[in-house]
């Protein structure tokens, strides 16, 4: 084989490693990124359920615990559930 040859298959082999890492990375880092936006939005949607049940309670200047309130902190602790938020608890425990 000549020196030309090797050199453009070299080049090939070269051109070819660099894609396919492009677009293995690119694949890793969506998914990953993926699943962290998915942990940040459950944490959004269950802080924002807990402040609205605190809102709820300083309207009500009676104390008492009614159904709106109720039903707020069920689905703030049905978000805090959630696996996304799961798998970051048992990554930090």
């Amino acid at each position: 084989m000549s020196r030309k040859k090797i050199f453009i298959q070299g080049l090939i082999l070269i051109v070819v490693i660099t894609v396919t890492n492009f677009f293995l990375t690119n694949y890793i880092f969506s998914k990953r990124i993926i699943e962290f936006k998915k942990g940040q939005t459950a944490t959004v949607r269950s802080i924002d359920h807990i402040f609205t049940a605190l809102t709820y309670m300083e309207r009500n200047p009676s104390g008492e615990f009614n159904d709106k309130i109720k039903q707020e902190l069920d689905e703030a602790r049905a978000f805090l559930r959630a696996p996304e938020l799961l798998k970051i608890r048992r990554k930090r425990s």
